[in-house]
């Protein structure tokens, strides 16, 4: 007489749960048991897709950690919702001794990675405006950013006199407003320039330019 004595104790998605949203497209499906067990193939352990069509995939069991692993053979669809199910049976998936896991299934939705962002940020408003003339001479200087950014520092915001001395100042940034200004009230000398390096970088991105 058959008994269930073992049972199912994990179902992975790259760890995601059983009704997962945001699962990476490109992962793989695995499931952990309770015990060794017998008759993993392509067979008992299958992924579909919302309209039932079988998913291509390879199979593979490791009895030392008795993960079951399917490893499908190109990335999911981004949003698509599928099915996984694994069969147990004497002619199924069992332990050693032959007594058969209760069937078990769960579904998950794919959704693939954001593109990485390439974009440089740029200014978009500078004040003094760029050729500005009569400009107070306590009149702070402020650049606002595209987007927020990072490396904002006396090094790469800088204002420069005619003889390209550079004003002493110290440079503060919010990256609420995106806007890097001196924090001494520095004036804006005559004929002065004001210099923003390209080294500025985007918030969790790489350097924009070099």
């Amino acid at each position: 007489m058959e008994r269930e004595d073992f049972r199912l104790t994990g179902r992975l998605w790259w760890r995601a749960l059983p009704a997962a949203t945001n699962v990476a497209v490109d992962a793989d499906v695995t499931a952990t048991f309770s015990e060794d067990v017998v008759g993993v193939s392509g067979t008992t352990f299958q992924l579909k897709d919302s309209s039932g069509a079988m998913v291509a995939a390879a199979v593979s069991y490791d009895s030392a950690t008795r993960i079951a692993t399917l490893n499908p053979t190109a990335s999911l669809t981004n949003g698509a919702s599928y099915t996984v199910t694994l069969t147990g049976g004497t002619s199924a998936i069992r332990d050693p001794a032959g007594n058969a896991l209760a069937n078990d299934t769960w579904s998950f939705t794919a959704v693939a990675p954001p593109l990485p962002d390439t974009t440089p940020p740029t200014i978009s408003n500078r004040l003094p405006a760029s050729g500005a003339t009569n400009v107070a001479v306590d009149a702070n200087v402020t650049a606002t950013f595209s987007e927020d950014v990072q490396g904002v520092s006396g090094t790469t915001f800088q204002l420069k006199d005619a003889s390209n001395v550079v004003v002493p100042a110290a440079v503060a940034y919010s990256s609420s407003t995106r806007t890097a200004r001196p924090t001494n009230g520095c004036a804006a000398r005559s004929n002065g320039t004001i210099l923003c390096a390209e080294s500025q970088k985007e918030d969790h991105h790489v350097r924009s330019r070099m």
